[in-house]
């Protein structure tokens, strides 16, 4: 893994706190949160939606917080 990369991923890492792991746990990805996104309001281009902008996070918290991603990681399952 790159030097860089793994920089990215400790700051990811760093702002993982329980209201964020709620977060993650609880979203349904229904896009309901897109309205209120004046990026995407303003675009109407799906890359501006809060869901995709917070979408590298998500997959460290399922890989590495999540129980599954956990017992995934530890049975070889998960990616990088």
């Amino acid at each position: 893994m790159s030097e860089r990369l793994e920089k990215g991923l400790n700051i990811l890492r760093a702002e993982m706190d329980k209201k964020v792991m709620s977060f993650f746990s609880s979203c349904v990805r229904c896009g309901v949160c897109a309205e209120s996104c004046l990026f995407y309001t303003e675009t109407k281009d799906p890359r501006y939606t809060p869901i995709y902008k917070t979408e590298p996070m998500r997959k460290l918290w399922k890989n590495e917080y999540s129980f599954w991603g956990k017992l995934g990681g530890k049975l070889g399952f998960n990616k990088p």
